[in-house]
């Protein structure tokens, strides 16, 4: 259990930087994704694991998660493009924060 804390402060920590930098930093870019990439394999296999939840259904929760964050997303900014995401606001929707 110790080491999905440890996976989650790394996790905010990529995000802080990520959301300091003004521009974009190869290196900083590629840290949140891994961490996104680590810490969500954490989550996934401590529903599995530590609460009994099968792996199907745990991906069928997250994907109607990430539905509803396009959804919002969507409906807040009306683009859903990669290529306008250009205010912080927006980028709060790129990034699956735990916030």
């Amino acid at each position: 259990m110790a080491a999905v804390g440890l996976g989650g402060a790394a996790l905010l920590v990529a995000l802080m930087v990520q959301f300091a930098v003004r521009r974009y930093l190869v290196w900083a870019y590629w840290l949140a994704v891994v961490m996104v990439s680590v810490f969500g394999t954490m989550a996934a296999d401590v529903l599995h694991v530590g609460f009994g939840v099968p792996y199907g259904v745990s991906t069928v929760l997250f994907a109607v998660a990430l539905a509803a964050v396009f959804a919002l997303w969507y409906r807040t900014e009306r683009t859903l493009s990669i290529h306008a995401i250009t205010t912080p606001r927006r980028e709060l929707f790129y990034w699956p924060t735990p916030c």
